[in-house]
Parts: structure tokens; C-alpha cells; sequence
């Protein structure tokens, strides 16, 4: 009899000290899962950094990055028409870092026509005049037009310079085509952008943009980039091949000399594409 109670007590006390004992492991386990977790970011966070380091040793070396005070971007493109016509496209970009950007987009003889834009935020002033308008006048900048907005697509050129530097999250394999590269994870002025890293060069070959919406993350646009070539010691694609299989030829200046009364002034359409050069 004494014994049968005795087993009862036992099976009493099991019961009572088994939920404690499962409420402590599932506690443990957690605790050692947050630990493992970030002990991976921390690793992938490490490998992040460590291919950055090679593509921009690549790309010609952070201290010839950081140097650039100017740059030019002359591009042309072609796209089809509602009417199924092909057009082309001519822009002629200059970026004054880190507050001055200038842009001259022609899309004639197209219903778009001529579109010259002028962003200067150190005296927060732009205009924008085109074929229609083309003696506008300087106006203020409002609060909802950044200057990030204007200058984070440059890190397909350059990575990164003083001014501009992605802020890196994580690294993993990933696939562009049917080649397999390292892919960087960044944040560049709180937009997500990922680079495709090529295991051989080291260049990025493949950037990606996200924006975000209903705080979801969305595909803004992939840029293949191809035919690499040095400027300045500096290595940069000559064709941007977009996600919809369009390809732009750029070609691509560094610390250029420029007009600096085209960030206060429009200048004439007449004046065309390199309005920007210094007057001779």
C-alpha cells in the first residue's frame, strides 16, 4: 500500500515539475536561437564588408573614389514608341557633389520633346524648362525633394565616394543568368540596393533597386552592368542593360571642369547638351 503511494507521489511530482522543466528548455532554446541568429548576421555582415573591400579595391581603390569631386554622365538609348517607332533617347547629366546635380534629357522628336532640370541645395533653388517653357525662372526646392533622390542611382558608377556609402547588411550566393555570384545587400539613403559581384573581377555586374510600398519591398529596376573600361584609374560599364532588356551607352567624365552659372541660371535650349562645359 505504502508503495502505491509512493508511485503516485512520484507520478504527482513528475507532473507538477515537468511543465517547469519544458517552460525552461523551450527558454533556453530561444535564448541560444537569438544567439545563433546573430551570431549569422554578424557573419554574414563580416563577409559583406569583406567583398565590398575587394570590388572597390577592383573598381580602382577607395581613395581615388573619395577624390571625385564632379562627374559627367553623356548616355543614349533607344526605346519604342506607342506607334511602334524606335526613338532615341540623349541625356547628358552633370553631379557637383555633394548638392549639385544638372540634367539634360532630349527625347525629340518625340511628344516628351526637350526637358533641361537643375537641383542646387546649397542654395535650395531648382528649375526645370523644356521645349514648351524654356525661360523659366529658379524656384525654390520643397521639403518632399531630397537631394539623396538625385544621387543614389550613381552607385552603379561608383560604388561608393565620400559623399555617397551604402550601408551594408548581408551577403549570400545568389545567380545572375546562369552564373553564380556574391550577392552584397546595402542600404543606400534608406532605399534596399543589391550588388551582384563576380567572382572572378570582382566588379558588380548586376545592380538592384527596391522602394518600398504598404511596407513591403518592391522591385524598382536590374541594371546589367557591361564592357567595363578605365577612366581615371578608375574602372565603370559603358552599357546599362535594364530588366526589360533596353541597353544604354554611357560614357563617363570624373572631376570635370564646368559652368557654375548653370546652377543659378537656365541656360538657352539652343545651348544644347554641354551646356554645362566651361565657357572658352
Amino acid at each position: 500500500m505504502m508503495t502505491l503511494r509512493l508511485v503516485r507521489l512520484i507520478c504527482i511530482i513528475l507532473f507538477l515539475w515537468s511543465p517547469r522543466l519544458d517552460a525552461t528548455t523551450i527558454s533556453d532554446s530561444a535564448v541560444k536561437s537569438d544567439l545563433e541568429t546573430e551570431q549569422i548576421q554578424n557573419d554574414t555582415k563580416q563577409e559583406a564588408q569583406r567583398l565590398w573591400e575587394l570590388a572597390l579595391d577592383a573598381k580602382g581603390g577607395r581613395v581615388k573614389l573619395d577624390r571625385i569631386r564632379s562627374m559627367s554622365i553623356s548616355s543614349r538609348s533607344e526605346y519604342t514608341t506607342t506607334s511602334h517607332r524606335i526613338n532615341q533617347i540623349r541625356t547628358e547629366s552633370l553631379f557637383v557633389f555633394p548638392n549639385k546635380v544638372w540634367s539634360w534629357v532630349d527625347y525629340r522628336p518625340d511628344v516628351f520633346g526637350l526637358r533641361v532640370e537643375m537641383y542646387n541645395f546649397d542654395t535650395n533653388m531648382h528649375y526645370i524648362i523644356n521645349s514648351d517653357f524654356p525661360h523659366e525662372t529658379p524656384k525654390p526646392i520643397t521639403g518632399n525633394q531630397k537631394s539623396d533622390s538625385h544621387t543614389y542611382g550613381l552607385v552603379s558608377y561608383l560604388l561608393e565616394n565620400k559623399w555617397l556609402r551604402p550601408v551594408l547588411l548581408s551577403a549570400e550566393t545568389g545567380i545572375v543568368g546562369r552564373q553564380i555570384v556574391d550577392v552584397v545587400h546595402t542600404k543606400v539613403n534608406d532605399y534596399r540596393v543589391d550588388f551582384a559581384i563576380d567572382r572572378e573581377t570582382h566588379l558588380p555586374i548586376q545592380v538592384t533597386y527596391f522602394h518600398t510600398r504598404d511596407g513591403k519591398e518592391v522591385l524598382d529596376v536590374a541594371q546589367d552592368l557591361l564592357d567595363y573600361t578605365e577612366v581615371g584609374g578608375i574602372k565603370v560599364p559603358q552599357r546599362i542593360k535594364d530588366d526589360e532588356g533596353g541597353v544604354t551607352n554611357v560614357r563617363i567624365q570624373f572631376n570635370v571642369e564646368y559652368d557654375e552659372s548653370i546652377f543659378a541660371t537656365p541656360p538657352p535650349i539652343e545651348a544644347g547638351p554641354e551646356a554645362w562645359r566651361p565657357k572658352k
